[in-house]
């Protein structure tokens, strides 16, 4: 089953997430972003889920004022258009699906924005111990 992702998607450098890898990030543009380009953003919100029982949130980001202007109302998750949100959860739902015998994905809402620099600071802080052992 082709999907796309709604979002651009990378990772959060310096960051350790609860599945042991570096914090996911979907990051809204009116353009699609470089693959391998660092850009600033701007958390609005979290989507909650499980990966095969391991909780891998995914952060939601848009472009930081300096970066894109177009996006300096949306404060909050809860700011992007109804059908985004729908679109997001819609894709996290499927893109797992096949080939069958793959881990089933489990999402468990979505977080706003303070949960998401709640997600992002433990994320630093999971990466900066890591780094100082």
């Amino acid at each position: 089953m082709p999907v796309v992702y709604p979002a651009n998607y990378g990772t959060l450098p310096s960051t350790l997430a609860g599945d042991n890898d570096p914090l996911d990030v979907l990051v809204y543009t009116r353009e699609p972003v470089v693959p391998g380009a660092l850009i600033r953003v701007r958390p609005i919100g979290i989507l909650k889920m499980l990966d095969g029982g391991e909780q891998d949130d995914k952060l939601v980001a848009v472009p930081a004022d300096e970066v894109d202007p177009a996006y300096t109302r949306v404060r909050d998750i809860t700011d992007l258009p109804e059908i985004e949100l729908q679109r997001l959860q819609a894709f996290f739902t499927v893109y797992k699906q096949l080939p069958a015998g793959r881990k089933q994905i489990e999402l468990q809402g979505v977080g706003d924005r303070a949960a998401a620099f709640e997600v992002t600071r433990a994320a630093l802080l999971r990466f900066a111990a890591e780094e100082g052992d």
